[in-house]
């Protein structure tokens, strides 16, 4: 049942050119979407931008995408402007509302519609049931599920009638109708989970780990990938992930590396778009039925793409195309690297991140601080700042003191790997103020990284 007038006639629709390119020529690996046949994809083009000015204001900060496959909507949290923001697929304004009318007090992790009019929006500690325009209904009752007072709502995905709920070191599952905990899974997640669903299974990427987790349907751990890398399929800072269901690829959004990267379900690397020339900072990312794939970026546009499975020419003008053709691309599956090589090669010392509270350094910090040494150690004319961060919470003293223990931490250890200490200096910044007040966003806060001086 449709529930929306979506009369168009009168409607401003946002210009753009269709089906001109933003062509990218890959060689891309067969993508494998489960239960079908295998799909050759060719190349991945840009049709346009939705900007929403039509609705009152334009975009500004834009942290969650839904493609609602069976109303042929988008939905959008537009944290900027503590609004929700409701499109077609093609980028034409249908409504917007804001928290206060749905009865959001914090700020939201996700948003899901169920596609019957139903709308589930996730706090921290909440979810929020509002009815198709927004309007708060009520709480969905959360007693059911066990522990309840240790567990945090990072994202929200939504399959049949249950909501998965991604929830720190677990997965939570939802019977939305009759609002009771089914089951939970723990085993093979890693932490700070963000969740994507397809039929298959279920795909969370940790952002402190750098890495992507699969399980089956049932919660069984099938295989991981990711690996800590500024080169062409590597992550650096991650901030969302989506599964393209009909053409079988893992889409990953990097804020540092200002990339959407592709994978295979396997794992196996497929292609990146990314670059100044493309992207400010991409940030949440959605796809559709119908191979287009929507990101929101910090020029404050949703920027649409089109996987394209068939081989083509396009040809356009210069001046038609919005965005710079020039996007490196990697024609194959970069080799296998380790930290060392990658920050010998790039130049690039690799952050370190903490638990709440802590200065402690941990097993894998100080692989990654031992491989920073090296590259340091061969650099002998490289002066660098240990810079230190703590996420918002806690007052401006406290947390200026704890960004400075961590970062002291650091240099200090580099110090007892045989970096001359005259070329580091350690520098607290504080609390880290952030549009995503998520706990994978806190958890990327809390962190020291390294500002090279030559």
């Amino acid at each position: 049942m449709d529930f929306r007038s979506k009369d168009k006639n009168g409607m401003h629709r946002i210009s753009y050119f269709k089906y001109l390119s933003l062509f990218l020529l890959c060689l891309f690996s067969p993508a494998i979407c489960s239960g079908a046949q295998s799909v050759s994809i060719s190349s991945l083009r840009y049709l346009f931008s939705i900007d929403a000015k039509i609705s009152g204001d334009p975009f500004y900060g834009v942290k969650d995408i839904f493609a609602d496959n069976k109303n042929d909507e988008l939905y959008l949290i537009d944290e900027g402007n503590n609004r929700v923001v409701i499109t077609d697929m093609a980028g034409t304004f249908l409504y917007k509302f804001n928290y206060t009318e749905a009865g959001i007090k914090k700020p939201p992790t996700g948003i899901v519609t169920a596609g019957d009019g139903t709308i589930y929006i996730a706090e921290y500690d909440r979810i929020i049931i509002t009815d198709y325009r927004g309007m708060y209904n009520h709480d969905m009752d959360l007693s059911t599920i066990p522990d309840k007072d240790k567990f945090g709502i990072q994202s929200i995905d939504i399959r049949d009638d249950y909501l998965y709920l991604g929830c720190g070191d677990r997965i939570i599952v939802m019977d939305r109708k009759e609002e009771r905990f089914v089951k939970e899974f723990k085993e093979g997640i890693g932490k700070n989970a963000h969740i994507a669903l397809d039929e298959g299974g279920i795909f969370i990427l940790d952002h402190a780990a750098f890495t992507v987790f699969h399980l089956d349907i049932s919660g069984k751990p099938l295989d991981s990938f990711g690996r800590i890398s500024g080169l062409a399929g590597g992550f650096s800072m991650t901030a969302d992930i989506a599964v393209d269901k009909k053409n079988g690829l893992v889409i990953v959004v990097d804020i540092n590396r200002i990339a959407v990267i592709f994978f295979d379900r396997k794992g196996g690397f497929v292609f990146e778009i990314g670059g100044p020339q493309v992207f400010r900072m991409p940030r949440a990312v959605a796809v559709d039925d119908n191979n287009r794939v929507y990101v929101s970026d910090g020029s404050n546009l949703i920027r649409v793409f089109e996987i394209v499975t068939t081989p083509a020419i396009i040809e356009a003008k210069p001046e038609q195309i919005e965005i710079a053709p020039s996007i490196p691309v990697q024609e194959s599956e970069p080799k296998t690297e380790d930290v060392a090589k990658m920050v010998a090669e790039e130049g690039m010392l690799l952050p370190v991140f903490f638990v709440v509270d802590s200065s402690n350094l941990t097993e894998t910090d100080l692989d990654i601080l031992n491989k920073n040494a090296e590259w340091l150690k061969k650099n002998a004319d490289v002066k660098i700042n240990v810079r230190g961060y703590a996420d918002e919470r806690g007052t401006d003293e406290y947390n200026v003191k704890l960004s400075e223990r961590r970062a002291k931490a650091v240099m200090d250890y580099l110090i007892k790997q045989d970096v001359d200490a005259n070329r580091l200096k350690f520098i607290g910044y504080g609390k880290e103020l952030s549009t995503d007040k998520s706990e994978a966003g806190l958890a990327r806060s809390r962190r020291v990284d390294f500002l090279v001086i030559r």
